[in-house]
């Protein structure tokens, strides 16, 4: 994975090239992406929209680019992952992992974890939650 990937949070510049991201990535589903449902996705939450970036040579000092980015999200009580997207000529090399921990580590600075544990729960170890978007 080249040295010079950045994560760093999201912002409402970035919002178009997030969109050819997920385009370049077909990680597009069923419904229409726009900048209008990530702008209001910014709004609440903004440090947990994470962005993979390569740094801006120094030659060309004003462009970067988004080559991954993963949305997390947080209700109060649980931590959601979505919208994962990895240019497909830099996966398989690690970098959806440390979108991932990033994110983690993001949620688990605002709270994420620590309100169960604050009231006395403990993960369960015996039960496995299982999802999947059908459709």
């Amino acid at each position: 994975m080249p040295d010079e990937i950045q994560l760093r949070t999201c912002t409402k510049a970035d919002i178009p090239n997030v969109l050819a991201l997920w385009e370049h990535a077909a990680t597009t589903h069923g419904y229409p992406d726009t900048a209008a449902a990530v702008a209001v996705r910014l709004q609440r939450d903004p440090q947990l929209f994470v962005l993979a970036v390569v740094a801006a040579s120094p030659a060309n000092a004003t462009s970067e680019s988004i080559v991954g980015s993963l949305m997390g999200a947080w209700d109060g009580w649980r931590g959601y992952m979505y919208r994962m997207a990895i240019v497909p000529e830099l996966r398989r090399n690690g970098l959806a992992t440390r979108l991932v921990h990033e994110v983690e580590r993001r949620l688990a600075a605002i709270g994420a974890t620590d309100f169960w544990a604050a009231l006395g729960y403990a993960p369960q170890t015996t039960i496995a939650d299982y999802a999947k978007t059908l459709g």
